[in-house]
């Protein structure tokens, strides 16, 4: 229901429709509607990549690099290992990057590196997943 009215009130590609477009992704991996969850994190990814690009942006952002990390997860929780490696690299790399200029984001640089190192070990490249949690 939320999603439908902040498309109504907003529009579909509205910041705040896309993060309750975010937000509903999350809550269908967690309820086992892993089609829905992709479908929805795609829409969601493509929309902020967009808004990331036409906003000349360097880093990332919070946001964009919480939505990899979802989606990330969520492949991960289906196997799909090889397609969340890029993902939550991605995020990783934009959560140091947003720490550079904020550094109380240092607890989101480490659970990045967490969520990669994870799933490093379920690839089984141990070595690389070391270097992480050090």
């Amino acid at each position: 229901q939320a999603l439908k009215l902040r498309e109504a009130v907003h529009g579909v590609d509205a910041p705040e429709t896309n993060m309750c477009r975010a937000n509903l992704a999350e809550v269908s991996g967690k309820a086992g509607q892993y089609r829905a969850a992709e479908a929805l994190y795609q829409r969601s990814l493509a929309y902020m990549e967009a808004a990331h690009i036409a906003a000349e942006a360097t880093e990332g952002s919070e946001a964009l690099a919480n939505v990899l990390t979802g989606y990330g997860k969520l492949l991960q929780q289906q196997s799909k290992l090889k397609e969340a490696e890029p993902l939550l690299y991605r995020a990783m790399r934009m959560q140091e990057a947003l720490h550079k200029q904020h550094a109380h984001r240092a607890p989101d640089v480490a659970m990045a590196c967490t969520n990669l190192a994870t799933l490093l070990c379920a690839m089984r490249e141990t070595a690389s997943a070391e270097e992480l949690y050090l």
